[in-house]
């Protein structure tokens, strides 16, 4: 049996902060910063300016009673590391005698009652994207990471399609719109 795992780095103190001050919003507040810039620092896509980091590296390193080098180690400093890929997939082969061994159960693995349910489900989004016109269905799947691929920032989407972050932003609200409408939204409601 082939189990794949995937997994996404992130800044662990930064991520951790998040989930003490109960939002990133809370948390940027604190540390004085745009959430947006708070976002990239947490998945590892900037690191903070040599001027600001100091100031934000005391703020961290009082919050969790660290020394400040260990906040922002000079290795993510690196071009290299900023622009390597930061998700990770995993497939092995693993004898199913070992997964149960391990206390995963038959039930734990996917049924055909799952995939049947897995595929409609996907059927009924293909289904709902097609009412939006060919560029808000991109930016809604790519923006929710609907194919199965990560979510993307609107910074991101933006270059990728190349228009600019806040028109990203305006195609999104009004597709969002038009997806609340309870013909539409009334298909997805039973996936709840």
């Amino acid at each position: 049996m082939k189990i794949t795992l995937t997994s996404k780095l992130r800044h662990g103190i930064l991520y951790e902060g998040v989930k003490r001050f109960g939002s990133a919003t809370k948390f940027a507040e604190y540390l004085g910063v745009q959430g947006s810039l708070l976002g990239q620092w947490i998945n590892l896509k900037s690191v903070p300016s040599e001027k600001m980091s100091l100031r934000i590296e005391v703020k961290l390193a009082d919050l969790f009673n660290l020394p400040v080098e260990d906040i922002f180690p000079p290795e993510l400093h690196s071009v290299d590391f900023l622009d390597r890929n930061k998700n990770f997939e995993i497939t092995k082969d693993i004898p199913l005698e070992m997964l149960i061994e391990f206390g995963l159960t038959t039930k734990a693995l996917a049924s055909p009652e799952d995939d049947f349910f897995d595929k409609e489900k996907q059927d009924v989004i293909r289904s709902v994207l097609s009412t939006l016109s060919p560029r808000e269905a991109l930016i809604i799947d790519m923006r929710f990471g609907l194919n199965g691929k990560t979510e993307s920032t609107l910074k991101e989407i933006g270059d990728e399609i190349g228009i600019c972050r806040a028109r990203v932003g305006q195609i999104e609200a009004k597709a969002l719109r038009k997806l609340r409408h309870r013909t539409i939204s009334g298909r997805l409601k039973e996936f709840k």
